[in-house]
């Protein structure tokens, strides 16, 4: 076994340990006395996990200190041994403070950096399904990405292609468009499987605000000038990136979380990085999707941040949507042939800002959703919006949903989604039993 692949085998066996210890441990409620052998297994398994799936920048581990008594948290790196720590967890506390981030992460971000107090929250209870509702009692939240509702808004945030063909035909497509039927086709089919879905924008060309962009900037505006504030060189893009993408995350964020989902998919198209500017077609097609980790350099300086990272320390969420996140990519090779992108990989993105898993295609990455969205989640990018055969396909609109022409090929990526969600609802019923 080569160095590369006895480092995946082991990163591996580490995500493993560590979601059966989450998952079941999570469950006991007892404080246990841990012997030293035990205390040196938890720092071996966190220090790793921290290491391999948390930290991009290595130097911020001087945040974070893993020790035989627990678990440290610093607000800056610490400058003396009497630096006093933000937030200590003992290891005695550790089964407790798991079943608060497991099952109620809003009580312990409210009440971080102090431990939760009252009575120990219970993990969620799940129907059992039948065999007409295989996802009866599941609540799936699906954010799709972006905002435009048509090509003007798609060029203010840059979310756009117009490439010309060997044939002469520009095509043009925005990415939000696609998203949006994406999701919607996609919430169709979950709940007719009797889930309960949330889309975090309820209609498409509206924010998560529930209103148009341009509403929102007219109101912004207004309330700017009304202030006194001086508007010489404010315009509606720079709006858009200063202010207004911030606002939109927190509305997604606090959505999701306020549904309690069982599962979060956040759906988006990518392009190939390297093809940059975009004016021709690339000749790569792959996929890959996004979970939470990867913290950067200067990525740890809000509290909240310092909770997440807590939180994807000590629960199962990370492993649980590494599974989910495979399960997907699987099915999208299976049904549209597109492959997950392989290492070594040719996107600089990738090995500027992320960390791979052992999984294919899956990759560590502190996105706002990914970091900030509670329990299981997959940030989906199923392949390059500029592929040929993809500009071939967002050409061919013979699907009518409520009377708009859309993309058939937006249908295959839905169906593709349905099948994996079902796949994994049948895998998590299947453990509980």
């Amino acid at each position: 076994m080569d160095r590369k692949t006895l480092a995946r085998a082991k990163h591996f066996f580490t995500v493993g340990i560590l979601w059966i210890h989450g998952t079941i441990v999570a469950c006991q409620p007892q404080t246990p006395t841990w012997t030293v052998a035990q205390q040196d297994s938890l720092q071996w398994h966190y220090t790793q996990k921290l290491h391999t799936q948390i930290l991009k920048n290595k130097a911020l581990a001087s945040q974070v200190q893993i020790s035989q008594e627990g678990i440290r948290l610093f607000a800056s790196a610490p400058k003396s041994e009497k630096y006093s720590a933000e937030f200590f967890l003992p290891w005695e506390d550790l089964l407790a403070y798991q079943q608060w981030l497991q099952h109620a992460p809003g009580a312990a971000e409210l009440a971080y950096p102090r431990l939760p107090s009252g009575a120990l929250p219970s993990p969620r209870f799940f129907p059992p399904p039948t065999a007409n509702l295989p996802l009866r009692g599941w609540r799936i939240a699906l954010d799709p990405g972006h905002i435009a509702g048509d090509m003007a808004m798609a060029q203010l945030e840059g979310k756009y292609l117009k490439i010309k063909m060997p044939d002469g035909k520009t095509v043009a497509v925005f990415e939000s468009e696609l998203n949006w039927f994406t999701a919607r086709l996609l919430a169709d089919a979950l709940m007719q499987d009797g889930a309960e879905v949330l889309l975090t924008r309820s209609a498409f060309g509206l924010t998560a605000l529930d209103i148009p962009y341009q509403e929102w900037w007219a109101t912004y505006r207004d309330s700017l000038q009304k202030a006194g504030q001086n508007l010489a060189g404010l315009t509606a893009q720079k709006a858009f990136f200063e202010t207004f993408q911030k606002r939109d995350f927190e509305a997604r964020v606090q959505k999701i979380n306020a549904f309690a989902p069982h599962l979060t998919l956040i759906i988006h198209y990518n392009v190939d990085a390297a093809n940059q500017p975009w004016q021709k077609p690339t000749q790569k097609q792959e996929s890959m999707a996004f979970v939470g980790g990867s913290f950067e350099a200067g990525e740890l300086q809000k509290p909240e941040a310092r909770f997440h990272l807590l939180r994807l320390l000590l629960t199962a969420h990370l492993a649980e949507s590494i599974e989910v996140c495979q399960t997907v990519l699987t099915s999208i090779e299976a049904n549209l042939q597109i492959k997950p992108v392989r290492e070594p990989h040719q996107q600089d993105f990738l090995r500027q800002h992320a960390l791979p898993t052992a999984a294919p295609g899956v990759y560590h990455r502190n996105l706002t959703l990914a970091r900030r969205v509670y329990g299981p989640l997959a940030y989906l990018e199923p392949l390059y919006q500029d592929h040929p055969a993809a500009l071939a396909q967002w050409q061919y609109r013979q699907l009518d949903y409520n009377g708009q022409k859309i993309p058939n090929w937006l249908a295959e990526v839905a169906r593709a989604y349905h099948k994996a969600i079902r796949n994994w609802a049948q895998k998590k019923a299947a453990r509980r039993l």
